[in-house]
């Protein structure tokens, strides 16, 4: 996507909140891989921790970066709770 902006405040503006969308998907991974490893380790299969340094949390594919979003309140979560894994 490529956005056109004459201010450049505006463009600082941006290119702020792209940083924030990288910190955020960065935390939201983090979190999801460390639960992805406990769970293979809790069910006895190996994580090879010299591989495991190697994992990057900067994978988006799973996010929408459209802009739409749908929220039920119904499926709101505690703080610091997270949602099932996907298996």
């Amino acid at each position: 996507m490529l956005v056109r902006v004459k201010n450049i405040r505006f463009k600082g503006f941006l290119f702020e909140i792209a940083d924030s969308r990288v910190n955020a998907l960065s935390v939201w991974n983090t979190a999801y891989l460390q639960k992805a490893i406990e769970h293979l380790k809790a069910s006895g299969d190996s994580a090879d921790e010299d591989l495991l340094k190697h994992i990057a949390p900067l994978g988006w594919e799973h996010v929408n970066l459209l802009g739409e979003y749908t929220f039920d309140v119904r499926d709101m979560r505690e703080p610091g709770e997270l949602r099932p894994l996907n298996l």
